[in-house]
């Protein structure tokens, strides 16, 4: 799965309040758009990736004393 965004900026917005705010949500609209973007695009790529990931972990659930699966395992856990 894609890496989980940071969301710093986005506290920060949330700590202001009125004009601040707004002042604040117009000087970062550029980054703001682009973070849309970026994080829809992400969305596409994780729900392409779950159906593979959710097979993977059904196989593996099916043979615990198979040292294939259980390097595999060990492989998967790392991610």
């Amino acid at each position: 799965m894609p890496e989980r965004p940071s969301l710093t900026h986005i506290e920060a917005l949330k700590g202001l309040a009125g004009n601040e705010q707004l002042a604040a949500l117009l000087t970062q609209h550029n980054t703001l758009a682009e973070n849309i973007k970026n994080w829809t695009s992400q969305e596409e790529l994780a729900a392409k990736r779950k159906p593979a990931w959710e097979m993977l972990e059904r196989f593996l659930s099916q043979g615990n004393n198979c040292p294939e699966i259980l390097e595999l395992r060990k492989q998967v856990d790392a991610v």
